[in-house]
């Protein structure tokens, strides 16, 4: 069970944005609220993308949804090199 991923995002001879991802779980009773509308995050992270899966490819397979999307960051795994994260 992850609670937290370590990341990297930019471009190394540019610059480079270090951070961690802190994963929540809701609790008991919270999932409802969420279905409700109320406290529910317009942001989704896809944690963990097979590398041999490219940028264009995952934008291909979220094609229908890009017209809905404000900002997709690419974030590399500090601890994996097999994947990233969207």
């Amino acid at each position: 069970q992850m609670d937290a991923v370590e990341f990297s995002a930019g471009n190394p001879s540019v610059e480079v944005t270090r951070g961690t991802v802190h994963l929540f779980r809701p609790r008991k009773g919270q999932a409802d609220e969420n279905k409700s509308g109320r406290n529910a995050s317009e942001q989704l992270l896809a944690l963990a993308v097979p590398n041999h899966v490219t940028v264009a490819d995952f934008c291909d397979y979220c094609a229908t949804f890009l017209p809905k999307i404000k900002a997709m960051r690419i974030l590399r795994r500090t601890m994996s090199d097999s994947s990233y994260m969207v």
